[in-house]
């Protein structure tokens, strides 16, 4: 790991940010190796001794080239490695943010002479959305009382030689946190939201870094982030564009703040969404009339598809992130109602005008079935028989066949 930062830090890059904690000593350190043996020959673990230790050959190669440590904060009492820290300065602008901060109770940090050589550190704490999906990353923590800004956020500051952050909180909780002339916009907590976007990002090996066919210079003005390329699953990460590397987390994140597209969700649009949504459904109301069910479905869905529109236009155009699932579900809910009723009021409608019909018939049927009717009289001289017809209903026509073998309705 030293040679390769040394190698990384001839190239004079912006800015490297090591997303790994070196939390215990290196235990392929000569004196840690010289005193876990200890059945060596006395000559070879004094000429082990006398090399250097493999932290301090790391710390030396980061004190020559700006860098920015990890942290990872943990809810256990008292974590290994779990010591004193010296956080960025932070300046609050308004009320006080720790409230607002997701808390911990200790830090796990890298080894005293790591921390010593490192310009800042910065806590990587990746929390998922309740359906597992990382969305968004906190620019701060707060760790007993102490605000911690993120790693992401340490190595922007670092590298564009920013001496302190600034945090902007109202009332409802953090608006923005700024470093010199960049302002990030965040939720409430303080969780910037990524715009996942496909990588810009350029990845290169370890292996080919310490090359000596490697150009250096290609490095010259970048930031540079070291990570662990691992294929267990377990170091990946669920994100809208699929599982990715915890590294390509705050690489995402770095991207967005530096190229000003980091996702916004102010609290009004929770106010415009309800406003869209009772908009939507009373839009559906007044639509589906009775007598046209059709064209008021028809509005329904011309109503969705803007809805999605203005969704997307948002989304993309002004980084805004308004979310037309609960006016939609509100309109087709609804439309929902308004159906059934309509349908429900068309039968309402329907029912007594048949019964009406039948039972007018059968009086017809009736006054035409009476033997002593003059209708009975002209149909039996005008067909010459004693028998007679007339068109009723099965029932009439029952009854009447039961009553009398001559007549037949």
């Amino acid at each position: 790991m030293a040679e390769l930062v040394r190698r990384i830090a001839q190239g004079h890059p912006l800015v490297v940010g090591i997303d790994t904690v070196f939390a215990e000593r290196d235990r392929l350190s000569p004196t840690e190796i010289a005193r876990e043996l200890s059945g060596l020959p006395p000559a070879l673990a004094d000429a082990l001794a006398q090399l250097p230790l493999g932290d301090r050959d790391l710390a030396e190669a980061m004190a020559a080239v700006p860098t920015v440590l990890a942290l990872v904060p943990t809810r256990e009492e008292n974590a290994r490695s779990s010591g004193p820290i010296s956080p960025a300065p932070i300046r609050q602008a308004g009320g006080d943010p720790t409230p607002f901060l997701k808390s911990y109770k200790s830090l796990v940090q890298s080894q005293p002479d790591l921390r010593a050589a490192a310009l800042a550190a910065g806590a990587i704490a990746v929390e998922p959305d309740a359906d597992g999906v990382v969305r968004r990353l906190a620019l701060a923590v707060a760790h007993r009382q102490t605000i911690v800004p993120s790693f992401a956020l340490e190595v922007v500051r670092i590298g564009g030689g920013e001496p302190a952050i600034v945090i902007d909180t109202g009332p409802l909780g953090i608006e923005r946190i700024r470093i010199g002339g960049t302002t990030i916009p965040t939720d409430r907590r303080g969780r910037a939201i990524i715009h996942f976007a496909p990588p810009l990002a350029r990845y290169i090996s370890a292996s080919d870094v310490l090359d000596p066919a490697f150009d250096p210079a290609q490095l010259r003005g970048q930031v540079v982030l070291l990570g662990v390329a691992g294929i267990s699953v377990a170091g990946l990460r669920e994100t809208p564009l699929g599982l990715v590397r915890a590294v390509d987390l705050h690489a995402e994140l770095i991207r967005s703040i530096l190229l000003g597209d980091v996702l916004r969700r102010p609290p009004y649009l929770d106010w415009f969404e309800l406003a869209a949504a009772l908009a939507a459904g009373l839009a559906v109301i007044w639509l589906l009339r009775y007598a046209r069910p059709m064209r008021g479905v028809a509005m329904a869905v011309v109503i969705v598809a803007a809805l999605f529109g203005v969704e997307l236009a948002l989304f993309r155009f002004a980084g805004l992130l308004f979310d037309s699932t609960f006016p939609v579900l509100t309109l087709l809910a609804a439309l929902g109602v308004m159906v059934v009723a309509t349908l429900r009021a068309a039968e309402a409608e329907l029912v007594p005008r048949t019964r009406g019909d039948a039972a007018g018939r059968g009086r017809a049927c009736r006054r035409a079935s009476d033997p002593n009717g003059p209708f009975t009289a002209a149909v039996s001289r005008l067909s010459g028989s004693s028998g007679h017809r007339c068109l009723c209903p099965a029932s009439s026509r029952r009854e009447w066949s039961e009553a009398t073998s001559t007549t037949t309705c």
